[in-house]
């Protein structure tokens, strides 16, 4: 699957009069939009929403959001697009909306694993590898 450049090039964006730049305040040039998300860079995550909301409309990324689980009660902004929103998702809301985008836009519903039970082995067979010097 191919993935769209992401342009990384600028180290600061303003977005409603705030600064924003990547965490270690570099430039990185075009990058895919896997490896934005990989590598954690703010300037792609907020010039894509900003071209989204442009192209698609404002209500869009809320939408989008909606469609892998991430139901939002107020508007998206900067914070939210970044990943410090006010509304509160658990860890497996999360990782089944960004599943979704590494997934080509498939959702599926993580969940956690609640409890494991394990079953005693009375006898453990052990093999010994013995190494040639």
């Amino acid at each position: 699957m191919g993935y769209k450049p992401c342009d990384s090039r600028r180290i600061i964006i303003l977005v409603d009069g705030s600064e924003f730049r990547n965490y270690d305040t570099k430039s990185h040039g075009n990058v895919s939009a896997y490896d934005a998300l990989r590598q954690s860079f703010n300037i792609p995550a907020l010039k894509t929403w900003q071209q989204v909301k442009k192209s698609a409309g404002n209500d869009a990324p809320k939408k989008f959001a909606s469609k892998v689980g991430l139901d939002y009660s107020g508007k998206i902004g900067p914070s939210e697009v970044l990943g410090g929103s006010s509304s509160e998702f658990s860890p497996t809301q999360l990782a089944s909306a960004f599943a979704a985008i590494a997934n080509g836009g498939t959702y599926n519903n993580a969940h956690s694993i609640q409890k494991l039970l394990l079953t005693m082995v009375t006898r453990l067979n052990m093999i010994i590898l013995v190494t040639k010097r």
